[in-house]
């Protein structure tokens, strides 16, 4: 172990180049996408070797400038949709998916630079100390399947393909006038897809860290057998120390991406209503295809999709962290209940159960699996109520 940290040790500018090949047991298996997220400055800019944040000046400047030209686009893009023309249904979808949209889009790029920035460092300093703790700095992904940049790169080529599809049949609908009214729109939905991924990997970087800690407890059962009951209780407070940090940072990530994880799901609620409102016109519409219907539904699972990920991801690593608990309570049976081992088994579930990690979307709600349910159920609610006044729309134009 000590002959490979030290050749690594030696390596450190070429591992720190391949980044793409780490683990996400090692934070710097981000990296990348990191400063992917700097260009288009939904994360600060963070140098991972000097651990420090670089050029904070200019990237304020940068960050404002964008946020200022986005907004200048997207509104200039917004005052020359024609409202009006569409249907009362319609016309709401739209106005709500704007505004849902320009939301997102500009507090992601405030959010990085003014509201967060300190709140971001914090994040990566804490993953740097836990990683170097549990001696992750330099694991490797030796499976291609499970590389995040796999995932990364398919789902860019997803979204260019639905939104090159869609654009496609639109523009064959209503022509060039689809581009200038709803070409600069792919910016937000641009940055909501990026932020799922990259949310979405945060959180699987926390619970696979709370997955090794459960390794780590059952090592130190296994190897009470070779050491004394006093090694074994410092090897439990430690666990419970690194429990603890992993807890604060579920609260940091929190404060981050609270907020953007409530418009991420918003934005998906209003992106399926808005496709399936577009579906049922195409039932009725001569203008509307074959090629609106299977638009809509690729354009619908990328939106839906990124939602659902981000709240699976975020009920992985709870249940990574609270696997913990039974695991105390599995392993002090193996002890006599009078051993201090046992009693600190227990104390370590009872700790445990009081720092469970809880995602939240700003304190609103609990992200986990009935998430999903009730996402489903407020959307069918609101379909309902889309169907009746479509119903009424067509009955208006049979009336006319």
């Amino acid at each position: 172990m000590e002959e490979q940290k030290l050749n690594c040790d030696t390596n450190t500018e070429s591992a720190a180049s391949a980044s793409y090949k780490f683990s996400r047991k090692n934070i710097e298996f981000i990296k990348i996408a990191y400063k992917m997220g700097n260009f288009i400055c939904i994360t600060p800019w963070y140098d991972f070797q000097t651990k420090k944040f670089c050029h904070p000046l200019f990237n304020c400047i940068y960050s404002l400038l964008l946020c200022a030209v986005l907004a200048l686009v997207l509104f200039t893009t917004i005052q020359k949709r024609e409202y009006m023309e569409q249907e009362m249904v319609q016309r709401f979808l739209l106005t709500f998916s704007d505004a849902i949209s320009v939301m997102l889009t500009e507090y992601l790029v405030i959010g990085a630079t003014l509201l967060h920035k300190s709140k971001w460092k914090l994040l990566l300093e804490m993953f740097v100390a836990i990683d170097d703790k549990l001696e992750n700095d330099y694991k490797r992904q030796c499976k291609v399947l499970n590389n995040f940049y796999i995932y990364l790169i398919l789902g860019h080529i997803f979204f260019i393909g639905c939104y090159a599809y869609k654009s496609y049949v639109w523009s064959s609908i209503i022509g060039l006038r689809y581009f200038s009214n709803f070409g600069t729109m792919l910016i937000p939905m641009y940055y909501c897809f990026f932020c799922a991924m990259l949310v979405s990997n945060i959180v699987l970087a926390l619970g696979t860290r709370y997955k090794d800690i459960n390794k780590l407890l059952q090592k130190y059962v296994t190897r009470l057998v070779h050491c004394n009951e006093s090694k074994f209780l410092e090897d439990v407070d430690v666990i419970r120390k690194y429990y603890r940090h992993l807890a604060d940072m579920t609260d940091v990530f929190n404060d981050i991406f609270g907020w953007v994880i409530i418009i991420v799901v918003l934005h998906s609620i209003i992106e399926i209503l808005n496709c399936v409102n577009l579906i049922l016109r195409s039932f009725v519409d001569p203008s509307f295809s074959w090629g609106v219907f299977s638009s809509c539904l690729w354009v619908c699972s990328l939106s839906m999709g990124g939602a659902i990920y981000i709240i699976l991801c975020c009920d992985y690593a709870s249940s990574q962290g609270a696997k913990i608990v039974r695991l105390s309570y599995k392993l002090e049976e193996n002890f006599v209940p009078s051993s201090d081992c046992r009693l600190e088994l227990l104390r370590l579930a009872n700790f445990a159960q009081i720092y469970r990690p809880k995602f939240l979307a700003a304190n609103f709600f609990v992200i986990e699996r009935s998430t999903i349910l009730g996402i489903i159920s407020i959307a069918t609610t609101y379909l309902i109520v889309v169907i009746q006044f479509n119903g009424m729309f067509i009955y208006n134009n049979k009336c006319k």
